[in-house]
């Protein structure tokens, strides 16, 4: 029945907006299905709107985003994961575990290094369960297209099935990796003033 009701309307979209001190964090959740392909998309994106550019550009996601690996899984998963890096030059941070994880562009490497020593920016990047964090000239964008992260949130499919059901449950569930996010989109602006 769901998907008779998506083939009628394929756009679907949540828009949620809230304040976290001068900034304002807009969360968007975007499904469609494809007319007459039987495929769907879907895109889900934390973003600050920032009052004036930061110090410095950088971007950082999952190693494994735009490479080779990625790419095989698609073709078995039937899911793809368009990726590319926001600025072009790499940028190694110097801490091991971090850049075994996660891949750095940024403008200026001595400043994205040291707003990437800072312990507790550092530790909520680790923390998520998929990261893609861009602090651009106008906002600071955090993206889970595939709501990894917040499946994990909700303990899995089966959770998120069963939350499905209760939204009072699913609101309960959710609220903690929406707080999540939020914090982590702000720590990322405040560091990169």
């Amino acid at each position: 029945r769901r998907m008779q009701e998506a083939m009628r309307d394929p756009y679907k979209k949540i828009h949620m907006v809230r304040a976290e001190g001068d900034l304002t964090i807009n969360w968007e959740q975007q499904t469609t299905a494809n007319r007459g392909g039987g495929g769907w998309s879907t895109s889900c994106d934390f973003s600050a709107p920032l009052q004036a550019p930061p110090a410095t550009l950088w971007h950082v996601a999952e190693r494994s985003f735009g490479s080779k690996g990625e790419a095989l899984k698609g073709m078995i998963t039937n899911l793809e994961h368009n990726w590319k890096p926001a600025f072009a030059t790499r940028i190694e941070t110097g801490d091991p575990a971090f850049d075994k994880r996660f891949q750095v562009y940024g403008e200026d490497e001595a400043a994205v290094r040291a707003i990437l020593s800072d312990a507790s920016l550092k530790a909520a990047l680790l923390s998520m369960t998929e990261v893609d964090l861009r602090v651009l000239d106008d906002r600071v964008s955090f993206a889970d297209p595939l709501m990894n992260n917040l499946r994990a949130a909700y303990g899995g499919n089966a959770g998120m099935m069963a939350a499905a059901s209760d939204p009072g449950r699913l609101m309960e569930m959710s609220t903690p990796f929406h707080n999540q996010v939020a914090a982590l989109v702000v720590n990322a602006a405040r560091r990169s003033g």
